[in-house]
């Protein structure tokens, strides 16, 4: 049997991490579950995710310092990282996509919108075409040149 796709998701609201892991294990997927960022990031290395969604606004570490985290560590640094968030202000966009985050999601998230976004950034994901990838890619290059 195939291994199912494991998507973390990580936000401090249980209603919310509850919803988005029903649509997600109803579409098939493997759905972990985290309720802070400390938590979220020490799941991350030890199940090894294909996917995280994280929510922005969270007590003591926020999604961006979770973002940031993960994105400093060889072995994190590639997992794609989609923000879902109330912020949606281009600002919080903006600095999501500063901190490393692939793809960003404004609540309240429709099921219909979610797997959209999730297949997209897994395909993108498998192609190296996500931000984070061809960031690291052009860091990688610019090394070796030196």
């Amino acid at each position: 049997m195939a291994e199912k796709t494991k998507i973390l998701v990580i936000d401090d609201v249980k209603e919310n991490v509850e919803l988005l892991a029903a649509y997600l294990t109803g579409a098939g997927f493997e759905t972990l579950k985290s309720f802070n960022g400390k938590d979220g990031i020490e799941m991350v290395k030890e199940n090894h995710p294909a996917l995280i969604l994280l929510d922005i606004m969270m007590p003591d570490l926020d999604g961006f310092g979770v973002c940031e985290i993960l994105r400093k560590d060889a072995g994190t640094s590639i997992v794609p990282i989609v923000m879902v968030t109330a912020k949606d202000k281009d600002a919080d966009i903006v600095r999501s996509l500063e901190a490393g985050a692939d793809d960003y999601i404004v609540k309240p998230v429709s099921k219909k919108d979610l797997l959209g976004k999730v297949e997209s950034v897994l395909l993108k994901a498998a192609k190296g075409e996500l931000p984070s990838q061809v960031y690291l890619k052009k860091i990688s290059s610019e090394e070796e040149h030196k």
